[in-house]
């Protein structure tokens, strides 16, 4: 081979080279092109966008299976999280006569309660008893409408318990519901003293002068009146 025919099969091997990288560059510059324009058409509104279907799960190993059914575990059914629970409706009542005091203050209770309509009869008319250890007991009217009811007690650091009955037309109590008890709280300072935590005259007047020091006089009445 002559040094002209090597010269020509150079040249044939740079046009071929040219060629395929130029091909390669147009490839690439169009798939760049689709991406820019496949993301700008996602952005356009109102333009429902196709969504990709998610792949199928596929089924455990037999090995795992195996595992599974020697331990005693079942398989958990699949669920569409998009199916949304329905909610569950509270009953208004559960047919039960019951009645349940709450203290609100020294001298307030709260009574609610529930009664089936097979304790209520005709001609009677309901009442509230509010009972305290001893045996004394104050009767309040109500009504068949009513389910709860705030008492005044008038009584602070005090028992109490609230039955729930009927007054027939000859004047019988007949008893519903007893309700648990409760305690009304004081209504002032407690006199009892705890002697373990009472701090002595001069472990006092030694707290008082260092919190003093630090933050200064914190009460007038302290000043005026220095413990000794």
């Amino acid at each position: 081979m002559s040094l002209i025919d090597l010269f020509i099969l150079f040249l044939a091997i740079l046009a071929v080279g040219g060629l395929t990288l130029m091909s390669r560059r147009k490839t690439s510059s169009k798939t760049s092109f689709n991406k820019i324009n496949g993301k700008k058409k996602t952005s356009l509104p109102g333009v429902a966008q196709q969504k990709e279907s998610p792949a199928p799960l596929e089924p455990a190993p037999p090995a795992l299976m195996e595992i599974a059914e020697e331990l005693g575990l079942e398989e958990t059914p699949w669920r569409n999280n998009s199916e949304q629970e329905k909610p569950f409706d509270l009953p208004l009542t559960y047919g039960e006569n019951k009645i349940i005091a709450l203290v609100r203050d020294p001298y307030w209770i709260f009574a609610y309660w529930e009664v089936s309509e097979t304790s209520k009869w005709e001609g009677s008319r309901p009442v509230l008893r509010l009972c305290e250890e001893g045996g004394s007991y104050q009767q309040i009217e109500i009504n068949d409408y009513a389910n709860n009811w705030y008492i005044n007690t008038g009584r602070p650091n005090t028992t109490f318990w609230v039955e729930l009955g009927r007054i027939l037309p000859d004047g019988t109590y007949i008893l519903i519901a007893r309700s648990n008890l409760v305690t009304t709280p004081r209504d002032r300072v407690s006199e009892i003293v705890d002697e373990e935590w009472l701090l002595l005259a001069e472990q006092e007047k030694e707290l008082y002068e260092k919190i003093k020091a630090v933050s200064g006089p914190s009460s007038p009445g302290l000043i005026s009146s220095p413990v000794k």
